[in-house]
């Protein structure tokens, strides 16, 4: 295709279509990718990672006690406080990690190239990113914090097993007080 042959209305057309098509695969309320990821691309990027024998890590992110935001707050406060967790997880990772909203208030990123202790610190980075942010922005007396999740694929393990030992870890950061990252190692 030459682009220097078509007329900008033909370029801006174009463009139209390409975001489109890029935000097909987008949950509309936080812009992150949908679980569709997961299903489609997730198994192309570990296949990718395992030829080029680097690790890959998850990590699960949970809003600590989200209903009572909504509860307490209102729905629109809940949804414009997944915005800003999505747009701070975005600054805390970098521009190739994907990262899906997992449905409800989880979500779950991808490090291709980084080991557990260095998904645990930029999960740490995060964690603290949202628990400093000045949610009085959004509601006057909202705190928002997160609890963490972190695990590194063992070579041949499944997908489902890596995360569900992410999710898992999620799970031990919520009950050991919330508000902080687990990493999870396979035994």
């Amino acid at each position: 295709l030459r682009l220097d042959m078509l007329s900008s209305e033909e370029l801006g057309h174009m463009r139209r279509v390409v975001s489109r098509l890029e935000a097909a695969n987008r949950d509309s309320l936080t812009g992150l990718l949908d679980r569709k990821f997961i299903e489609d691309g997730l198994e192309r990027l570990v296949e990718k990672c395992d030829r080029a024998e680097v690790p890959i890590s998850c990590a699960f992110v949970d809003l600590d006690k989200f209903k009572e935001i909504n509860d307490g707050f209102s729905h629109k406060v809940g949804d414009e406080v997944l915005r800003g967790v999505s747009r701070l997880l975005m600054l805390g990772v970098r521009e190739n990690d994907p990262a899906v909203r997992y449905g409800g208030d989880e979500i779950v990123f991808f490090l291709p190239g980084s080991a557990s202790t260095r998904a645990a610190e930029i999960a740490e980075r995060i964690r603290r990113a949202v628990a400093g942010h000045d949610w009085d922005r959004t509601a006057i007396g909202l705190r928002v914090s997160c609890s963490f999740g972190v695990a590194e694929r063992e070579p041949g393990e499944s997908i489902k097993s890596w995360m569900d030992r992410a999710d898992q870890a999620a799970y031990v950061s919520k009950e050991g007080g919330r508000n902080r990252v687990t990493v999870d190692t396979k035994k």
